[in-house]
């Protein structure tokens, strides 16, 4: 995912009393609203202090707030934790709703939701003797192949000879070219660490590219979107490819919802319902854990064990240990299966058949259920 090692961090870090403080937020198209944008913040943390029982303030973020005024139209991250020295600000590939948050460690929900909507991806224009290879977020850090112009396919010789022979090596050439800009493709997307690629260039070109493409790298390929390279811009490509990538993650993000929601109606290692989702993930068993976006719900973490509790228990019932409360036991149960190398999806209102959460598992039911 994008920020992959800052994520990293930020999932591990953690403090024994509720003092980080996390906010996000969106800054506006029009510079002429950003004014507005501290009061909004503001309101957010003294609330999101309160619920937590937490002194802290905004007064010295302003200056970091006022710092991001350029970034119009991009969402911003900040987490600030005074007794550990944590202080980090990130602008976002994307608008972000307004969040703020005051816990033991940074709320990292909201990222893990950008980062799975907005991948980094490589883009590759190719024609029959140049390929332009960029990632998404740097169109200037551009990857060039060029090989020998193409002759003109209706040079005239002897009875057809001399042209036969022309359109042969052009064949040829173009053939080597496409194999060449294929290999050159595959190292940069595993350089960069990139698992998605978008195709441009002529619609009569890329079916026949496809062709020099490695089979690992086909299904990488999200789509295709047809340009003239003579007029390429790669500054403007990514208003065009964007499109072909969210199809590509809603597509997956059904699928995966699916296949879940039915594996775990017929047991088959996988769980749908916050009870038994927050029972794999306390078992350590949750390979995937899926997420509704939408939706956040209180509950507790065991003192002693470390446990999730749905919202009302008083003791853990595992050691009998007291309990915390917490905004949003989704987001624990998310950091606890990233903590254990699991994966979390975070998805739209409404794949989970109503419901707000569902595993797949590591291990059979019966396993951690015993």
């Amino acid at each position: 995912m994008r920020y992959a090692s800052f994520f990293e961090r930020l999932v591990e870090t953690e403090i024994p009393h509720p003092e980080v403080l996390s906010v996000y937020y969106t800054v506006p198209l029009d510079p002429a609203e950003f004014d507005g944008v501290l009061p909004r913040v503001e309101h957010l943390v003294r609330q999101a202090a309160a619920d937590s029982g937490s002194r802290i303030t905004l007064a010295d973020l302003r200056d970091t707030l006022a710092a991001t005024r350029d970034w119009l139209g991009r969402g911003v991250a900040m987490f600030v934790a005074g007794a550990n020295g944590l202080f980090e600000r990130l602008k976002l590939p994307a608008p972000v709703d307004d969040t703020a948050m005051v816990g033991t460690r940074p709320y990292v929900r909201p990222l893990i939701a950008i980062g799975h909507r907005c991948p980094r991806y490589g883009i590759a224009v190719v024609d029959e003797a140049h390929a332009w290879i960029w990632p998404d977020d740097e169109p200037a850090e551009i990857t060039a192949v060029t090989d020998e112009a193409l002759r003109k396919p209706n040079y005239a010789g002897w009875y057809g000879l001399s042209e036969y022979g022309v359109r042969s090596r052009a064949e040829g050439l173009r053939i080597r070219h496409y194999r060449r800009a294929a290999a050159e493709i595959r190292r940069f997307m595993r350089r960069e660490g990139l698992d998605l690629l978008v195709l441009c260039g002529h619609d009569y070109e890329i079916p026949v590219f496809m062709e020099e493409l490695p089979v690992d790298m086909r299904s990488k390929v999200s789509g295709v979107v047809a340009v003239d390279p003579r007029t390429l811009n790669p500054a403007n490509m990514k208003p065009r490819t964007d499109p072909v990538i969210a199809r590509r993650i809603a597509e997956y993000d059904e699928n995966l919802a699916a296949a879940v929601v039915s594996d775990a109606a017929t047991e088959k290692n996988a769980v749908t319902g916050l009870a038994r989702c927050l029972a794999a993930v306390n078992a350590r068993a949750v390979g995937t854990l899926l997420l509704d976006d939408g939706i956040r719900i209180r509950g507790a973490v065991c003192r002693g064990c470390g446990n999730l509790l749905e919202a009302g228990e008083r003791a853990c019932p595992d050691c009998d240990a007291d309990v915390r409360a917490v905004p949003d036991v989704l987001e624990e149960a998310a950091v606890a299966v990233l903590r254990s190398r699991g994966k979390v999806v975070p998805l739209p209102s409404g794949l989970l058949d109503g419901g707000p959460v569902a595993a797949r598992l590591r291990m059979p039911i019966a396993v951690f259920a015993h």
